[in-house]
């Protein structure tokens, strides 16, 4: 069996999206967030996001402190097996 997970955070530094990944992975993991290497191979792709009021939905571009961090997973089999 594979388990594979997708999720977003927003973020201003590649500190801060790691530690929110790492967060939300532990609670489903039910684990301390610094296992989370041990349990997964973890991927982020990352947009800048502009949410200028003019705006009538978010438009992707440089003008903005803020990172939305698509978060991409797997888990290693060594979690998966004992289920």
């Amino acid at each position: 069996m594979r388990a594979n997970f997708e999720l977003k955070v927003l973020a201003a530094t590649l500190f801060e999206a790691r530690t929110e990944a790492y967060k939300h992975i532990a609670a489903f993991l039910e684990c301390e967030p610094s296992e989370v290497p041990d349990k997964a191979d973890v991927e982020l792709k990352i947009k800048t996001l502009d949410v200028s009021e003019g705006a009538e939905k978010p438009v992707w571009s440089r003008s903005t402190d803020f990172y939305e961090v698509t978060v991409f997973g797997t888990l290693k089999q060594s979690v998966i097996k004992p289920f």
